[in-house]
């Protein structure tokens, strides 16, 4: 019988030696089978040629033999233990289980993995498993849990991990599962009971090898595993680069932040002193003049900053390398700065209404120069004023007095407008006043986190009159002082006879009743305001410049009262933005010839009032 199970041991060999060549040539140099199932496949062989020659050394029954025996039969039964464990090592990392790998379980095996072989050389030395008398195996009492305990619970460990996860298994790897748990335990109770002379464990293993190789191990999921790993190789590049560019865009935020601080912060104490220059009656001719230099070299000189500023944070990070407008293409992009008017401050205009409760103002910014400024031109309005200089403060003062309304600063030591709207607002110090944010940083989507975080309104460095204005007159009881002449009645009838299609209404109010005003910036409009650069961005699609300069033409649009060519190149500018460009193809040609009819209408209307000697 011992003879016959040789045979039958050496004709699975062959089956196992065909794998490993199969694997080799078909899959030799790629990651199309698992390492762990070619580590199987290697085991099993070893084991199985292992077994029959051990298995034909004991069918001789040499007494002589046995030291030899006693040597080989225990390389045979780690030999087991070896396929075992690759067995269950193979099935854990099929699956993928991180947490198994990472578990109790996984470190137990380990440590049976690591015990198994100190066991069989115990036995060498003390016989408590097995041993050969007159060249014939002898069980002892400790034979089952030495030699098979641990290789069965490397086996059990393995196919109940494949179990666990079954809803990730197709029905012929199922199968595959089921069959080879019938095979391995039935093997194994035939190998108990009835041949105990050689482990049959290896024709099992061979068997299952087989049938894995089938269905574990076919070229189809091998393919679609490949195409996983890639996935998830990609998934992490995609993640690495999503990191990067996440980066990338924090560091050019905070790099615009900071350029618009410094530069504006600057510039809004430039412009707003220069202001008040142009606007003091007693101011000498040639000071006017001197002044009025400064002023249109600092608005240029802002305009192309905004400008420039824009362009950056228009632009995404895979962009950066894209070559930018010139110079000249920036100040092409510039919004007409209308010219600042002696004696026109519109805060002079202003009064508390009679009956209002008692107003008062509370400044926050950490500048001086601001600071200065912005009082300097709320004065006129007479509401009495408070200064501090950093949120801390602030939030200390508006928990003792009550103000109508609060100008708070960005940027500020000690602690910034940021931090201290958070605590004004969690607190509830405060409810019911609007606190306006002031800042130097324009980088867009600002103004949006600056209301989500507790802010009422949103004002720009340099200060502009109109804003200021808009805010006194939304957030206090304001009312015109009736005792100031707003405008001159007989000029304003008369341009508005000459400019009828423009609202006029809109018009004197945005230029404070001053008609002289209003005439130079219709001047300024048509000599710097042109439609062809338009035209030529976006035949190139250039669709960032043209964009920039449809912004330019809707602004300067609604400053002169023409709000249906500000109101289509809104439009334009919004498909060119999603870069739509079937419906931007439709409303171009509409913006075009509105843009175009704007400037002949209003060259028209220049030359007719220089006809009648009436600019």
């Amino acid at each position: 019988m011992a003879n016959d199970m040789i045979f039958l041991q050496i004709s699975i060999l062959p089956i196992d030696v065909i794998i490993l060549i199969y694997i080799k040539i078909k899959y030799g140099g790629t990651n199309r089978v698992s390492p762990y199932f070619t580590a199987f496949a290697l085991q099993v062989a070893l084991g199985t040629a292992l077994d029959s020659i051990v298995g034909f050394i004991d069918s001789l029954h040499e007494a002589d033999l046995g030291t030899l025996l006693m040597v080989l039969t225990a390389l045979d039964h780690f030999a087991g233990q070896s396929v075992t464990y690759s067995f269950q090592r193979y099935a854990t990392n099929f699956i993928g289980s991180e947490k198994y790998k990472r578990g109790r379980v996984e470190k137990l095996t380990k440590v049976l993995a690591a015990v198994y072989p100190a066991l069989l050389v115990g036995n060498f030395f003390f016989h408590y498993a097995y041993t050969y008398e007159n060249g014939i195996y002898i069980r002892k009492a400790l034979w089952f849990p030495v030699v098979f305990i641990i290789p069965c619970i490397h086996l059990f460990v393995g196919i109940a991990h494949l179990f666990q996860y079954r809803k990730n298994l197709r029905r012929e790897q199922l199968a595959t599962l089921y069959s080879g748990f019938a095979i391995s335990f039935v093997c194994m109770f035939i190998q108990i009971a009835f041949f105990r002379n050689i482990l049959l464990i290896f024709y099992m293993a061979s068997l299952d090898l087989l049938l894995f190789l089938l269905t574990f191990e076919t070229p189809d999921y091998s393919a679609m595993m490949d195409a996983l790993n890639e996935l998830k190789a990609s998934q992490e590049r995609e993640k690495e680069e999503r990191e990067k560019a996440d980066a990338a865009v924090r560091s050019q935020n905070t790099f615009m932040t900071q350029m618009s601080h410094e530069i504006r912060t600057p510039l809004n104490a430039i412009i707003g002193y220069n202001d008040l220059i142009l606007k003091d009656e007693h101011a000498t001719k040639e000071i006017g003049e001197y002044a009025e230099k400064i002023r249109v070299s600092a608005s240029g000189l802002l305009d192309f900053f905004k400008s420039v500023m824009d362009y950056v944070s228009n632009r995404g990070v895979d962009e950066a390398n894209a070559e930018p407008p010139s110079v000249s293409q920036f100040r092409e992009m510039s919004i007409v700065v209308p010219p600042v008017r002696k004696g026109t401050g519109k805060f002079s205009d202003l009064m508390v209404k009679p009956g209002s409760d008692e107003q008062r103002i509370l400044i926050v910014d950490d500048n001086d120069m601001n600071v200065d400024l912005l009082v300097r031109m709320l004065k006129p309005a007479g509401i009495p004023m408070d200064m501090e200089s950093n949120g801390k403060d602030a939030v200390d003062r508006l928990q003792k007095t009550h103000y109508s309304l609060v100008f708070m600063d960005h940027m500020m030591p000690v602690m910034d407008g940021m931090e201290a709207i958070k605590i004004i607002r969690g607190s509830h110090i405060c409810d019911g006043t609007p606190i306006v944010m002031m800042t130097a940083n324009t980088v867009r989507g600002e103004e949006e986190k600056y209301k989500a975080a507790g802010f009422a309104d949103y004002v720009t460095k340099p200060f502009e009159e109109g804003q200021l204005y808009a805010i006194l007159t939304k957030y206090l009881p304001m009312e015109e002082n009736a005792s100031v002449e707003t405008w001159s009645g007989d000029m304003w009838d008369f341009y508005g006879s000459i400019f009828s299609f423009l609202d006029m209404k809109k018009v004197r109010e945005r230029f404070n009743g001053d008609s002289q005003f209003f005439i130079d910036t219709i001047r300024t409009f048509v000599e710097k305001v042109s439609s062809a650069e338009l035209s030529t961005t976006y035949e190139e699609r250039n669709l960032y410049q043209y964009s920039c300069l449809l912004q330019a033409l809707r602004e300067n649009s609604e400053l002169i009262g023409a709000g249906d060519v500000a109101a289509i190149a809104r439009t334009c500018r919004g498909f060119a933005d999603s870069g739509d460009m079937t419906s931007l193809s439709v409303v171009h040609p509409q913006m075009k010839a509105a843009s175009a009819a704007l400037h002949s209408r209003l060259r028209d209307g220049l030359v007719k009032m220089d006809t009648m000697g009436r600019a």
